[in-house]
């Protein structure tokens, strides 16, 4: 998603812009969802919020990847378009089938959530998923899972944090 200006770096001067709530939902069934208090939503995960403020060391909040809305690492270099990015895992026991899912941010309480939703195609099996990305002329290579790679509880990195990119 692009960051909009929302985000912090002290790279470029900037440590105070709030991030409430990131979260991701799947709809019950498959009906419009309506809105998003819409009692069809189910959440599948609490992506965190992203540290803020003056309690945080400049090295917290240049530090990438991270939980929460302002995981964008080339924020300074075009603070209004640069790209927030992250991942999220499908529940196991989520059917296969098209679904609707919808990401909500609040940054800040007293203005509307950001929100957007799309529909997308979950198989039983990767092998399926791959027969159809083959018939379809799409690439079958995984990009790395941030959320599968490093252990997020409760919104927040727990132990040690892995980045494939970096360590290979």
């Amino acid at each position: 998603h692009p960051i909009n200006n929302h985000a912090n770096d002290p790279r470029c001067d900037i440590r105070n812009r709030v991030d409430t709530e990131n979260l991701m939902f799947v709809v019950d069934g498959d009906e419009d969802p309506c809105c998003i208090n819409s009692t069809k939503l189910i959440q599948i995960m609490d992506m965190g919020v992203s540290p803020y403020g003056s309690d945080y060391s400049d090295e917290v909040l240049m530090t990438y990847p991270k939980v929460g809305f302002q995981n964008a690492p080339k924020f300074c270099e075009d603070e209004e378009d640069s790209m927030g990015t992250y991942n999220f895992t499908i529940p196991t026991d989520l059917k296969p089938g098209r679904h609707t899912f919808v990401w909500k941010w609040i940054r800040d309480p007293a203005v509307n959530p950001f929100t957007t939703c799309w529909e997308a195609d979950v198989f039983a099996t990767k092998a399926e998923r791959d027969s159809h990305y083959l018939a379809t002329g799409r690439t079958t290579v995984d990009m790395w899972d941030f959320y599968q790679v490093n252990n997020i509880v409760d919104g927040a990195i727990v132990g040690d944090l892995v980045d494939p990119i970096l360590t290979g």
